[in-house]
Formats: C-alpha cells, structure tokens, sequence
C-alpha cells in the first residue's frame, strides 16, 4: 500500500500565498462596501443648501497639502546622513515623491521597491536603501499612533469610550521607549530578518532624529491643517479645531497605511475620517458635509501625489545619469 504523497513545501507557499492574496481582497472590499455605503447614506442626508464653496480656501488647502508631501523629502535626506553621503535635492525629490505613487497597487510592496531602486541608481548600497526606508515608515507610524493621542483625551471621545485613555497613556510611553535607537533597531532587524532582508548594521544616534522628526511633525501638521481647510472651504468651523484636525488625519493616514490589504488606504482612511469627524460635528467641530469633507480631501491629496510624481519624473529624465560606484556605510 503506497502513501498518499505530501504536497511539496513550493505547492503549500503557492497555495498560502493564493489563499493570503485572497483574503486581503475579501477585506478590501467588505471595507469599501461599508464604508462607500456609509459615505452614500450620508451624503444623502446633507443639507446642500447649508454648505458653501470657498475655491480659494481649496486652493490654500491643496497648497498645505502640497507643503506637506514635499517635506518628507527633508526627513528622507536626513535620515540617509548617518549610513552614507546622500543624494543631492534634486535626486532626493524623485526618491521621495515618484515610489508613494506604487502604494495604490495592492500590497504597498511597490512603493517601497520604487524607494529602494531610485536609492540605488543614485549610488545607495541596497542593504542601507531597504533599511533607511524600512525606518522612516516605522518612524512616521509610531509618530502618526503618538499624535493621534489627543483624540482619546477629547470630551465626546472619552465619554464614548472611557477605556481607551489607559491604552492612549501605553501607547505614549510605548512609541518614545520603540523610537530609543537600540530598541528600534533590535525590533527592525528582527522584522528584516522575517522579511528575508539583510539586517541594518548601524542605526541613526538620538542626535540624529530631531531634524527627522520635525520635518515629520511639519509634515503632520501641514496634512491636518489640509484637512481643516478643506471642511472650511464648504462650511464655517473655528481655527480652534485645527489640533484636532491634525490629530484626526495623523490616525486616519497612520491606519491607513498599516491596513496592507487597501491600496492606498483607500476605504480604511475614509472610515476613520466619518467616525472621528462624525464626534467633532457634536462638538461644533463641522456643522455639516463630514462626507462631502472626506471625499474631498482623498481626491484633492491624490491629485498632490500625482502632481508631485509628475514633477519628481521630470526631475528624473533632466538629470544627469551617475557613474556606478562603491558606496560604504558610515
């Protein structure tokens, strides 16, 4: 009598990946069903006749929103100084703003592979290429969960869910304790590691984080205050709500991006921006048009992101094509 034969380790990854592949579009699209549902519901329930359409304050938040996506390329640069000579502004422009293109291809893989490649055709060893990206997305999540504290500690929120501030008091002492070198390089090695990538040799000093993290909290800043612009172009809200604006996109964008299975956030972001602006409106936060708001604000940042890439590969083609070279870690 012959054994049933095991099926081979190649067959069982195909058949994980199939089945993995699988799952995240079934979540993606129970997500955009609810959500898109709760975005239709809602809009049908606005008083049209209540809102008012100001061009140029959607001008000034299309302008915020432009500030703030290209300040990333600040953090980027700085970032790359204690591995190795970073690339020139120009260079550091179509690495930063061409790769966030590939994040609205399922899985997100494209946007950091688009990252590591420019890094490498401007002379950046790929081991310092996946590990300097890997960073500043681990960075600007733990700072995106941090600032988007403030929203537990908001009257109607706590009331709401009273449990949570314990939790939000963890998650503060917790991101500061994960940002501490030591700690966040033994964390990302490991997960580098898992990932079948080569483990980063040296990371950035504490020294070396405050030019990082201000160019991240002006990007934070700037992307909320895009936020609060928007609601102001079709409705009168208080220049006293822009914190919680900020706040309000910090958690939106830092899920967004978390939730591997939404390219682009798309539907994850939407929801979060409904539900916490849904408690500012209780408040005087956003006397109506919360939908009209959210919708708004995802067209206006991608047509940002297009624009953006659309530069940075105008600035890829007019410049000069670098000689191959050996390029060491500091």
């Amino acid at each position: 009598m012959t054994k049933p034969r095991k099926p081979s380790p190649r067959r069982r990854g195909t058949t994980r990946t199939a089945l993995l592949i699988i799952a995240k579009w079934v979540m993606f699209l129970v997500v955009v069903v609810f959500v898109g549902r709760s975005l239709v519901v809602q809009c049908l329930e606005v008083q049209w006749s209540q809102l008012r359409f100001r061009p140029g304050i959607l001008v000034a938040a299309a302008a915020s929103a432009l500030a703030g996506k290209a300040v990333v390329v600040v953090a980027f640069r700085s970032l790359l100084r204690p591995f190795c000579q970073p690339p020139g502004w120009r260079e550091m422009m179509t690495v930063t703003w061409i790769p966030p293109i590939g994040k609205y291809i399922p899985g997100k893989v494209a946007s950091v592979a688009g990252a590591v490649w420019l890094l490498a055709r401007n002379n950046v060893a790929g081991a310092v290429a996946v590990g300097v990206v890997f960073i500043l997305n681990g960075l600007m999540v733990v700072l995106g969960l941090i600032l988007s504290i403030p929203l537990i500690f908001w009257g109607p929120i706590r009331r709401e869910i009273p449990w949570a501030w314990p939790g939000a008091m963890a998650l503060i002492v917790g991101g500061l304790i994960f940002l501490h070198p030591k700690v966040f390089s033994k964390v990302g090695n490991f997960v580098l590691r898992k990932m079948g990538r080569q483990p980063v040799a040296s990371m950035p000093r504490v020294r070396d984080y405050p030019p990082v993290l201000l160019a991240m909290l002006g990007q934070s800043a700037l992307l909320g205050l895009s936020l609060w612009l928007v609601t102001y172009a079709i409705t009168d809200i208080s220049a006293g709500w822009i914190l919680y604006y900020i706040s309000a996109m910090c958690l939106a964008s830092t899920l967004g991006f978390l939730a591997v299975f939404a390219p682009g956030g798309l539907g994850v972001r939407e929801g979060i921006l409904l539900f916490v602006l849904g408690f500012a409106s209780t408040g005087g936060g956003a006397v109506a048009g919360i939908p009209v708001v959210v919708i708004l604000d995802r067209i206006l940042k991608t047509v940002v992101e297009i624009v953006l890439a659309g530069i940075g590969f105008v600035i890829m083609l007019l410049l000069p094509k670098k000689p191959k070279k050996e390029t060491g870690v500091v």
